[in-house]
């Protein structure tokens, strides 16, 4: 039986990437707002959730609405 606590070399790789690309998308502020654009944001979400996958946890996509002008935040 092998031990799943354990990652491998590949894993390992991948969880070094997946790090360094997260904390890249977290840092872009190319809008000039101190936030992330919206693309680098969802990007690191993605890398995010492959991080947790390589750790044994399950996560759930849900589809976000996106807000157009005839929408109003909370109405």
């Amino acid at each position: 039986m092998v031990d799943k606590s354990i990652l491998n070399a590949q894993e390992q790789e991948e969880l070094f990437r997946l790090g360094e690309d997260i904390q890249k998308d977290l840092s872009c502020d190319a809008n000039g707002t101190g936030l992330p654009c919206r693309t680098d944001r969802l990007e690191a979400v993605s890398n995010m959730k492959r991080y947790l996958e390589i750790h044994n946890y399950e996560v759930s996509e849900k589809k976000v609405k996106t807000l157009g002008p005839e929408d109003q935040e909370g109405a």
